[in-house]
């Protein structure tokens, strides 16, 4: 289980992990959130382990968890604006 995400976009996720992944490796990522259940859940495919780090590319996510990975981005991004912007022009997998 991953504590801490250290980078969220639409499109996949940089996450702290005390282990190398096989890169290629498809893998199921689900956010909890204290006050969501059951979280958002995406299916994805590992670009790079490395130094315990994975980035994550998001392959599938079903349209209420891309709606709910939308919000989480725009709560908690320093510019929400252009977070707008970018989720407009580039609204992420269905």
């Amino acid at each position: 289980m991953v504590e801490r995400i250290a980078n969220l976009s639409v499109g996949g996720c940089l996450i702290q992990v005390g282990e190398t992944l096989q890169s290629g490796s498809p893998c199921t990522f689900t956010i909890l959130l204290d006050r969501m259940e059951p979280g958002v859940g995406v299916i994805g495919e590992v670009l790079r382990s490395a130094d315990g780090e994975v980035v994550i590319k998001f392959t599938t996510i079903e349209p209420e968890d891309l709606f709910h990975l939308q919000n989480i981005i725009r709560y908690n991004a320093e510019d929400p604006n252009n977070i707008e912007d970018e989720i407009n022009e580039h609204p992420g997998l269905i």
